[in-house]
């Protein structure tokens, strides 16, 4: 595996914690920090199974509904992080309403190379 993908995964993983935490106080049920940590796992198994494909063997259908549940998780936390900025960062929603102009776009770039391999791979699943 190339290192860019070990530190990506690396990154993913840490970052995990944070949102998990976050998401605990949001919302205050186990439901959202168990997508949060699913999400996060389908997508590392994306990043795995292009460099080991035989270690994380995809095959059928099943990689399409793990590619959409992923990003369908990750879109919906993203909004309900742009919606409680405020609360999140104790900060004013004029402070808030400036940082909510780059949440989403960084949030989607971050997990953009998750979603490449996600598609790679369901690609490949069909072939």
């Amino acid at each position: 595996m190339l290192w860019l993908g070990y530190l990506y995964i690396a990154f993913m993983l840490i970052s995990l914690p944070v949102g998990v935490i976050v998401m605990r106080r949001l919302k205050g049920d186990v439901l959202h920090p168990f997508g949060g940590v699913l999400s996060t796992l389908i997508s590392a198994s994306f990043v795995f199974a292009i460099f080991f494909p035989e270690l994380v063997p995809f095959q059928g259908y099943a990689p399409w509904v793990m590619l959409a549940f992923a990003i369908g998780w990750d879109l919906y936390t993203l909004r309900l992080m742009r919606d409680h900025l405020s609360e999140i960062f104790g900060i004013s929603k004029e402070d808030a309403d400036k940082m909510d102009s780059r949440s989403l776009t960084v949030g989607f770039i971050t997990m953009l190379p998750a979603y490449a391999c996600g598609l790679y791979v369901c690609m490949q699943s069909l072939a």
